[in-house]
């Protein structure tokens, strides 16, 4: 049993297979970006190891699977089995006493390669920073998730800041937070609607707000359903209850990441002590700020094309005095304190710059990768190389 288990997971036979399966995979993958999007393709296809395909409807013999879902190996399993693949394959036919080491150096390198795909995955993150100029901030964005925070203003030197996950909310349990003089309950969340008048849409959901600006201007919600375009962003909104420790409320509040941008904050007051209360986008905050000083969208003389876009950063530490600046361009990102910072995009008629934030522990793994991979080719090709001529020689 061992032996034809060590034969299965060595065998060329399987590298072939898996090496189509990924290619299938990719396939596939690709169609779905058109409904789906870039990120969801990769939650779904290649940051899990079974994907549950549905059959399309309008392809071939769809009649014969309707709204069948057909199992396949997604990106984390078919990397594992690479691995296994490698490992096996490698100690099966690999001899150290013909001094194959471009063979070593290339399978070192393809093993490298493969974990790099694994640690991208489990620690990037991407978020965006929307900043004018003359402006500075200390934090970034995540377009594709949501927080919901309590933010505690009684004190005035600092804000303290309760985090709390979308999936409490979600639950529709009862939040306690011992910092916190009331409980919180969530009566409806909605992963993507639009918000507004009551007068408007007479049909629309009933559930009413009695405190902050929904109350005052009398918002109210239309569910919809969640978009995967890649130039859209889902509007999160929920009914957020507060009670106090008596379970007497103290009020319905409507949060949403669409109105915490553009309505001034949603404060009330309890114990005397100042809250607001917001579902935002997700931050991401720095030891530092950044300040953006000018912003420059040069185009080719006498045309519309543009040339170059450019932002130049001031960076100010806030455990050092001195400051830095910096110049970020389309082809040149800024690496600084471990974060990656390129130039997106441009808003507010070249007055606001948009930069993507980029932290990835592990970049310089697939560099690593390639490099030795490169080492190993260039090993192996002089080794048959200096045989060759050898032999020609004599």
């Amino acid at each position: 049993m061992l032996s034809l288990f060590y034969r299965l997971f060595s065998s060329i036979q399987l590298t072939i297979i898996l090496l189509i399966a990924c290619m299938f995979i990719i396939f596939l993958g690709t169609l779905e970006q058109v409904d789906l999007g870039i990120q969801e393709v990769q939650i779904r296809y290649f940051q899990t190891f079974f994907i549950f395909y549905n059959y399309p409807q309008n392809w071939p013999a769809s009649f014969i699977v309707k709204n069948w879902y057909i199992p396949l190996p997604g990106g984390y399993l078919l990397g594992c089995l690479l691995l296994i693949n490698l490992f096996f394959s490698h100690i099966r036919y690999y001899n150290p006493k013909r001094k194959k080491w471009g063979i070593f150096l290339i399978h070192l390198g393809l093993v490298f390669l493969i974990i790099s795909g694994f640690t991208t995955s489990f620690w990037k993150k991407e978020s965006q920073i929307c900043i004018q100029e003359g402006c500075s901030t200390n934090f970034s964005e995540d377009y594709t998730n949501n927080e919901f925070v309590i933010i505690d203003k009684s004190n005035v030197n600092f804000d303290t800041i309760f985090n709390i996950p979308i999936s409490l909310l979600k639950s529709k349990i009862i939040i306690d937070i011992k910092e916190l003089p009331f409980l919180i309950q969530c009566d409806d969340y909605f992963d993507n609607s639009s918000i507004g008048l009551q007068t408007k849409n007479l049909d629309s959901n009933n559930n009413q707000a009695t405190e902050g600006i929904a109350s005052k201007i009398k918002l109210v919600v239309w569910p919809k359903e969640i978009t995967y375009k890649q130039n859209n962003i889902n509007t999160a909104t929920a009914y957020i209850t507060l009670k106090d420790r008596n379970g007497d409320s103290i009020g319905r509040w409507l949060v949403s990441n669409l109105i915490s941008e553009q309505f001034p904050p949603q404060e009330f007051e309890n114990n005397n002590n100042y809250f607001q209360i917001a579902l935002r986008f997700q931050r991401h905050y720095y030891p530092f700020a950044l300040e953006l000083l000018e912003f420059r969208h040069d185009r080719y003389p006498g045309t519309t094309i543009p040339r170059n876009f450019s932002s130049l950063i001031k960076i100010k530490p806030y455990n050092k005095i001195q400051s830095y600046q910096f110049l970020i361009s389309m082809n040149n990102p800024l690496r600084y304190n471990g974060y990656t910072f390129y130039q997106a995009s441009f808003l507010n008629q070249d007055k606001t710059s948009i930069l993507q934030v980029v932290k990835n522990p592990t970049w310089q793994l697939p560099y690593c990768s390639v490099l030795i991979i490169g080492i190993g080719l260039i090993t192996q090709f002089t080794t048959h190389l200096i045989k060759f001529l050898s032999k020609k020689q004599k």
